[in-house]
């Protein structure tokens, strides 16, 4: 979709993730933008978020098809990527990541951890890459909170996996990151030096109608993550062989 952005008036090409498709509604794209936001503080490539406004003259000008249905519904905010450059495609489990990359593959794996994302699976990679960049996309089943019966944060999991069969889910990379070594340097810095007053603000820039109450708890889930960051990165290295 083409949209003009309201700080520079440029035409942007962006993804819009529309609230309708979303099973969640408004909670899949607050959490959507709450990791995009995270990501980038870790240094991690996700493409640059956009708040879209989908304006009620551009819906209703659309045509009455079904592949409209969900714009019509979705008037207001929504959530958006720009688009990549050309070049990107899905990467497949077992591709082997050229050494230089591997690190950053591994420091996907571990924010997907960090947030509970079930769905960078084999079957439903969300990554992109062109051989010497990543791009990690859709994060809207991540922080499930308020979704899984007894959920257990990591660092507290005495049943931590990476597979989490239970969960019908395999991580994409995990496979070509089998008995590596990773460097965890960069992200734990990065994570530790992430002011809380920075993790509040996750929320609190969001349209007030994304602010549920799943949604509130994601700043204080974090800030406990923040402290017991060691022994989450070590549980993931030892899930991972």
């Amino acid at each position: 979709m083409s949209c003009s952005d309201d700080e520079t008036a440029n035409e942007v090409e962006i993804v819009v993730k529309l609230h309708a498709s979303c099973d969640l509604g408004v909670t899949s794209i607050a959490r959507e933008a709450i990791c995009s936001s995270f990501a980038a503080d870790l240094g991690l490539p996700v493409p640059e978020p956009f708040i879209v406004k989908i304006d009620p003259e551009f819906a209703n000008a659309l045509p009455n098809s079904y592949d409209n249905q969900d714009v019509k519904k979705s008037i207001g905010l929504n959530f958006g990527t720009k688009i990549l450059p050309r070049g990107f495609s899905v990467f497949s489990s077992g591709t082997i990541i050229p050494a230089e990359l591997k690190n950053v593959a591994f420091d996907i794996l571990l924010f997907d951890e960090f947030v509970d994302n079930s769905d960078r699976r084999v079957d439903n990679p969300n990554l992109l890459w062109d051989g010497k960049e990543f791009a990690m996309i859709d994060h809207e089943m991540t922080f499930p909170f308020d979704q899984i019966l007894n959920w257990t944060p990591i660092w507290q999991n005495p049943h931590y996996s990476l597979s989490r069969p239970s969960a019908g889910r395999e991580h994409v990379l995990r496979d070509s990151l089998r008995s590596f070594i990773p460097d965890v340097t960069k992200v734990f810095s990065a994570f530790r030096d992430v002011p809380r007053e920075r993790l509040a603000e996750y929320v609190d820039v969001l349209p007030n109608e994304w602010q549920t109450d799943g949604i509130r708890r994601i700043p204080h889930y974090l800030a406990e993550l923040q402290a017991n960051i060691e022994r989450s990165i070590g549980k993931v290295m030892e899930a991972l062989g």
